[in-house]
């Protein structure tokens, strides 16, 4: 019996590139879309069906920034996201090291406490959330914005954490406290250097729903110097349907540091992998 022939390597990367397109299809239809109809002239109301402009053009993102102060939003919402996510990546890995040296059973608890934590609708927490914020004096500041940071902006992070870092052994770990190396060294020297795909991931998605975070901006940000751009977004859906095209040029030019990042993720997590 003749050995079966391996297909060329060619031909398996271009296979697993279709593949690859048919499963991002559903998640890419929303952004071609948005692409589209930002191409769309300013200022008319949208045909029914007509996806495709017939002059295609870049005015309805001159009038997006025209409109509303979307530079100033943009640059809120950068610099949001520069506090947002230094602190929730180190609570994040904080708090999944320290799930791995807890005990069998005190582990177990935790591990359930924050699947149920992960479980719970966010709107059930925006009244005592918007309570307690304006009972500090937070209103109209970005500390509302960045408290999910102080638990790493969500439990499903910790949890992949967690994940990654319960692979690290516990010899290495052991090892290292017996060299004289506390909690913090141990984690910043030994740990995080071994899953630092993890980390990247963490990063990308505490990023993006930090970036994207419009409800927390509605509730609590009164002065137009302090909005971000998702609520900015808000104000162009409320000026109707003839400025619907500078509404998706802005969501497009919101969407543009996401789609960077996700389209450096998989390079990233590629070299990461290769390192080790």
């Amino acid at each position: 019996m003749r050995p079966r022939l391996a297909p060329p390597p060619a031909a398996t990367a271009l296979l697993r590139a279709l593949l690859l397109a048919v499963l991002l299809l559903p998640f890419l239809a929303p952004l071609l879309l948005t692409l589209a109809g930002s191409l769309h002239p300013p200022g008319r109301v949208p045909t029914a069906g007509a996806l495709w402009p017939e002059e295609p053009g870049l005015a309805a993102y001159a009038a997006a920034f025209a409109l509303l102060p979307l530079a100033r939003g943009l640059a809120n919402s950068a610099l949001v996201a520069l506090l947002y996510l230094p602190l929730a990546l180190s609570v994040a890995a904080c708090g999944a090291y320290g799930l791995c040296q807890m005990g069998p059973r005190a582990r177990a608890w935790s591990l359930a406490l924050l699947v149920l934590a992960a479980s719970v609708p966010a709107a059930v927490t925006w009244l005592p959330r918007f309570w307690a914020f304006h009972q500090l004096g937070w209103a109209d500041t970005w500390l509302p914005l960045l408290a999910p940071a102080l638990y790493g902006g969500s439990p499903l992070l910790l949890l992949l954490y967690y994940v990654a870092m319960r692979h690290v052994p516990q010899s290495q770990i052991d090892a290292a406290r017996l060299e004289g190396l506390g909690h913090a060294a141990v984690l910043w020297r030994v740990v995080l250097p071994q899953v630092r795909p993890a980390t990247y991931a963490v990063a990308v998605l505490a990023l993006a729903w930090c970036w994207a975070s419009f409800e927390a901006a509605q509730l609590y940000l009164q002065s137009p110097q302090m909005q971000t751009a998702p609520a900015l977004l808000y104000q162009l859906e409320l000026l109707g349907a003839s400025h619907r095209a500078a509404l998706l040029a802005a969501a497009a030019v919101l969407a543009a540091p996401m789609l960077l990042l996700a389209l450096w993720l998989p390079a990233a997590l590629d070299r990461s992998l290769e390192e080790h």
